[in-house]
């Protein structure tokens, strides 16, 4: 949409219009207000990745295959931090203003800790051209 390219992908907007009305309909009766939430993500899972290939082949120029990548890589990241952050919660108590704030410092510390080793291993190259860009 950004690159103005809404009438090349206007098949995809109203493609999830369609994908979520019908499901919230059938699944709301077996399932409730969950049951739409679901066809809701269904309907916009489907135009992400629509947009993931179009993007790819028409604008970007480059393999899906990177995009899956860099995904699978960061949400590990992210299954690290989760994991890592639920520790601290165990280890630190939170009864307190102060002490959650020390907690909340704690796993910011160790999220970004996290996601810098991971950039450091998968993307030591990009990373190295961020720091250099940031320290200037």
């Amino acid at each position: 949409i950004a690159a103005g390219h809404f009438r090349q992908t206007k098949v995809a907007a109203y493609a999830e219009a369609v994908i979520n009305v019908t499901l919230s309909v059938v699944l709301v009766w077996a399932y409730g207000i969950p049951g739409v939430a679901f066809a809701t993500f269904l309907a916009t899972a489907m135009r992400f990745f629509y947009y993931v290939v179009y993007l790819s082949r028409h604008i970007f120029y480059r393999p899906i295959g990177l995009f899956l990548r860099r995904t699978l890589i960061n949400s590990l990241s992210f299954a690290a931090s989760v994991a890592a952050g639920l520790l601290i919660v165990q280890i630190i108590p939170t009864e307190s203003y102060l002490s959650w704030a020390v907690c909340a410092g704690v796993n910011a510390l160790l999220t970004a800790s996290i996601t810098m080793a991971f950039n450091y291993v998968f993307y030591r190259g990009e990373l190295s051209d961020t720091v250099k860009k940031f320290l200037k």
